[in-house]
This record gives structure tokens, sequence and C-alpha cells, in this order.
């Protein structure tokens, strides 16, 4: 069976911005990226997971939240 080549995760809709920093992006990262490793994916790779982010952030905001 054929599954997923990517796992795509967007915030970047009202009510969800606020999961757009830091510790928020990460929890919901770490969960996201556990439960795809329980799913049975046979002999495929896991699918590398994407996250959309708001087009609009400031540079700096960008650097001051994602830089780890």
């Amino acid at each position: 069976m054929h599954r997923s080549s990517i796992l795509e995760m967007d915030i970047n809709t009202p009510g969800l911005r606020k999961l757009q920093g830091r510790n928020q992006l990460k929890d919901l990262v770490e969960k996201v990226q556990a439960a795809r490793n329980e799913m049975q994916w046979g002999e495929e790779v896991l699918p590398p997971l994407l996250v959309k982010i708001a087009p609009d952030l400031s540079k700096l905001r960008l650097l001051s939240n994602w830089m780890v």
C-alpha cells in the first residue's frame, strides 16, 4: 500500500497562528512526529514533515522564534 510521501502541517490559519511560537510549535511537532513514527510504514522511509507558517512574519520574529 502506498502512503503519503510527505506530511504537511499548515498552521497559517486563524486560530492556529498562536501555535507558531517556539515552545508551542516544538510541542506540536513532537506530537505529530511521535504519531507518524507509530504508524505502519512497512519498508517505506518515514515521510518528512513540512510545517507551513505565516508568510508575513518579520525576519526578526522568524529568527527569534525558530533558531535553536
